[in-house]
């Protein structure tokens, strides 16, 4: 039976109802001096910091998200202690909705400020609104920083990350403590600029930046300098996803595994070949994959990475190959024995009808996604342009039956394949009666081609998986948006933790 949604927390409630009280007194507000404003300081002076901290998110959804006026916004903070925050998250005025130009350029201006305050501040997300002026700043104010998230940034630079590193000859700290400094996307930022941080920032755990190919390069000529020899670094994750002729010499001539022997996750674009040069990481945990010329299905590389011990002791991997073979699917199932999460996207699957489910594979596995795309919609996250292109291959029933006959622990499930030729009621009812999937919380069955699957489908699930909480059945067929709506509307009304898409 489908669970009901838990009782809010005390501090979840109080939080809200705080937040809405005091954005309707901001916008009411005439003038930043007001005596109301000195009231609300007052009030606020006396919040723990981590109720505190919920209640800038909460605000910051209530004045921006509803409104989409900064106004309110900005006079909120000049009542707040920001001296006690340890953590500042914005991450909403990029995700959930957007300001305009003119709007982002005074938020950025704002943050200077607001930084200059947080001098206890260990962790800011700045997703697309950081700059050098900000950064300059961090490093001023801001000893205590640990987790810098500013990915998608366009307004930073080299010079503006050296802001970050401490400065003996000026007596500053600098972010010395940074463990993690997200720069995914900031493509204004050198590989230079990037191995100055691994070389000043000796706390750095997590760096995240596209080519750490050409970064470790550059810091294997620097340990040629006196001073630097023999040392090591304490990342754990590599990314290079920059295409190149050369992208993985550096792991195949041993300068990763040296340099940062402690690396648990890779993100690589790369060919069949590099990725046999993996077996010389010994402590990996996650490794995303996308292989280059993959229209022929990975051979010796793959082979010899995936049957090596050095993956044995994978829990997480993410592939993005085009042609892929049941040979590496069974490859995979049989070696990595502590495997938790799979996910895999790619246009064809070749030999499915050769898998059988064995209850020695994915005895651990939680999360599990599933997608083949045709050429066009393998890239591109609009939908129609799929249905629209070139057919994709349909997939045989034994590639659901490898993957769900007996694997006990899901709690995540997703197929995006061309299976409308088989599936069915009967064919759901079948699986469900091998493996009731108990755990399941998430459920998305869908493809190019629309399901041939119905209301009474939609009930079979609802009573097979006690646990669910997400249920997609927008590409079934029979399941009309008259039907949704009354899904959405019955789960309300009966107050049940599910969600349908």
């Amino acid at each position: 039976m489908t669970r009901f949604k838990p009782v809010g927390s005390m501090l979840d409630l109080s939080v809200r109802k705080l937040a809405s009280m005091l954005a309707e007194k901001y916008r009411s507000l005439n003038s930043q001096n007001s005596l109301e404003l000195a009231s609300i300081r007052c009030m606020l002076d006396n919040l723990p910091v981590p109720l505190l901290e919920l209640l800038i998110g909460q605000l910051t959804s209530l004045l921006i998200g509803r409104d989409r006026q900064t106004t309110a916004f900005y006079a909120s903070f000049s009542s707040f202690p920001i001296q006690n925050v340890t953590v500042l998250d914005f991450s909403r005025l990029f995700h959930g909705f957007r300001l305009k130009r003119s709007q982002n350029t005074m938020f950025k201006e704002f943050v200077v400020d607001i930084v200059m305050q947080a001098t206890h501040l260990s962790k800011l997300v700045l997703i697309g609104k950081c700059t050098d002026k900000i950064l300059s700043q961090l490093g001023l104010s801001c000893p205590r920083l640990r987790e810098l998230n500013i990915s998608l940034s366009d307004d930073i630079t080299d010079l503006g990350l050296k802001d970050l590193l401490p400065r003996s000859s000026q007596g500053t700290q600098g972010c010395s403590s940074l463990r993690l400094l997200d720069l995914t996307k900031c493509w204004t930022i050198s590989p230079s600029g990037a191995t100055d941080l691994i070389l000043h920032l000796p706390q750095l755990k997590r760096l995240c930046y596209i080519n750490m190919r050409a970064v470790a390069a550059e810091l294997s000529e620097v340990h040629g300098q006196k001073g630097y020899r023999d040392k090591i670094y304490n990342l754990d994750y590599f990314e290079c996803t920059e295409p190149t002729n050369q992208v993985m010499d550096v792991l195949s001539k041993g300068i990763v595994s040296c340099l940062f022997p402690h690396l648990s996750t890779l993100k690589l674009l790369l060919n069949d070949q590099d990725v046999g040069t993996l077996v010389n990481l010994k402590g990996l945990l996650h490794v995303e994959l996308e292989l280059m010329n993959s229209s022929v299905s990975p051979k010796d590389g793959f082979t010899k990475f995936f049957t090596h011990p050095s993956s044995s002791n994978l829990a997480q991997i993410v592939l993005l190959i085009t042609t892929f073979t049941a040979d590496c699917l069974e490859m995979i199932a049989k070696n990595c024995s502590k495997l938790q999460v799979f996910k895999f996207t790619g246009t064809t699957l070749v030999g499915e009808e050769k898998l059988v489910g064995n209850s020695k594979y994915f005895n651990k596995l939680s999360t599990l996604e599933f997608k083949l795309y045709n050429s066009e919609g393998l890239y591109s996250s609009d939908e129609e342009e799929e249905e629209e292109g070139a057919a994709t291959p349909e997939i045989k029933p034994e590639l659901f039956s490898f993957f769900l006959d007996h694997t006990v622990n899901l709690v995540q499930v997703v197929f995006h394949v061309n299976c409308a030729r088989f599936m069915s009621l009967d064919y759901l009812s079948r699986m469900f009666a091998v493996n009731p999937l108990c755990k399941v919380e998430k459920f998305v069955l869908e493809g190019p081609v629309p399901l041939p699957l119905g209301p009474s489908a939609v009930d079979l699930v609802l009573s097979s998986l006690d646990n669910i909480k997400i249920f997609n059945v927008s590409r079934w067929e029979e399941v009309s948006e008259q039907n949704l709506a009354r899904y959405k509307a019955e789960a309300k009304a009966n107050n049940h933790d599910l969600e349908f898409f």
